[in-house]
This record gives C-alpha cells, structure tokens and sequence, in this order.
C-alpha cells in the first residue's frame, strides 16, 4: 500500500509537470517542474516501486491468496490513473472518491483479510474512518491548488464544487470520520 502511494505521488509529480499545472504550485515544490529531476528518472523510479510492489504482493499472495493479486492490480492501475494515461480521472472529480476507497475501506478491509482470514461489514466500516481522512487531506490539498487547476482542465472536486462547497464537504468528512468510532463503540455487539 505504501509502496502504491509512492507511485502515486511519482506519476502525479511526472503528469503533473508535463501538462504544466506545476508550474506555478502553490504547494510544496515538485521535482520535474523545478528542474531537479528529469521525465525519465522519475519513470524509471516509478517502475521500480511498481516491481517493489509487485514483489510484495506476490508475496503476501503466496501467503493470503490470489485476491491479493487482483486488488493489488487494481490498486496498480488506481495509482498511476489518478494522474497519469490519457483520461486520468484525477481530473474529473473523481481523486477524492479513490482516495476515500483505496486508502479507506479497501486497504483496512485487505489488510484484516489477509491477516484473519475473515472479513466483516465492521471492518469496512472502520475502514471509512481513514478513508474520508484521507479524501479530507486531499480536499485541503486540491482547494488550495483550486485556481491552478482550474486553469489547466484539471477538474477537482474542489474546482467543481468550488471553494465554499469544498469547505461544507471537508466539514462533512471530518465529522462523519469523527463521530463514526462513537456510534461503532455504541452499536450492538
């Protein structure tokens, strides 16, 4: 999972500067458009954590089963099609829903899977709570680039709600990621 993040984070960097929407970041600098990194390094780092990541699947495969391979393969294409391929739909609003689902009840729901050997609704449940964290972290990152991306056809979620309904909807994560533990501990056992 770590290892699919990395490269999420290298294709968006490699996309990203290629398009140009890094040019005039208003974030933490990005190493193609500031020159410190070329295309090809970061794509032969990116394939190298994708080798990393293959391994490490292939290993907890071996172990857990040959779902592994498929939600990792899954996983694989949601890394680099976030930002990356001709319609990466990091751009039409959807970054916000794959993050909530890849870093949220899929990654908790996997992870007690090949752990267990069992898997419960409570556990995709809690797996909510990371994924709307990680879907709100995004929504303050893509307000914040809101403009930029506007400029440059990339459709956020943040461009399309705009920034008052990007606010309402990063309220509305963290409180539901917020309350969800208490009405858990509450429900029935």
């Amino acid at each position: 999972a770590s290892l699919l993040q990395i490269l999420a984070n290298l294709v968006n960097d490699l996309a990203d500067g290629k398009k140009g929407v890094d040019a005039q970041r208003l974030g933490p600098p990005r190493a193609l458009a500031s020159g410190w990194l070329r295309a090809q390094d970061i794509k032969r780092a990116a394939l190298l954590v994708i080798a990393l990541a293959a391994l490490c699947g292939g290993l907890l495969a071996w172990r857990s089963g040959y779902w592994v391979l498929v939600v990792g393969t899954v996983s694989l294409f949601a890394a680099w099609g976030y930002t990356g391929g001709a319609h990466p739909y990091g751009y039409y609003g959807l970054g916000d829903l794959a993050v909530f689902f890849f870093f949220g009840p899929l990654a908790t729901a996997g992870t007690f899977l090949a752990i267990t050997d069992t898997l419960s609704t409570t556990v995709v449940v809690v797996g909510c709570i990371p994924g709307l964290l990680g879907a709100a972290l995004l929504a303050v990152n893509n307000l914040r680039d809101r403009d930029n991306d506007a400029q440059h056809g990339k459709r956020t979620l943040a461009v399309l709600l705009g920034g008052r309904g990007m606010v309402w909807l990063y309220r509305l994560e963290l409180l539901v990621a917020t309350v969800l533990p208490l009405f858990l501990f509450a429900a029935p056992r």
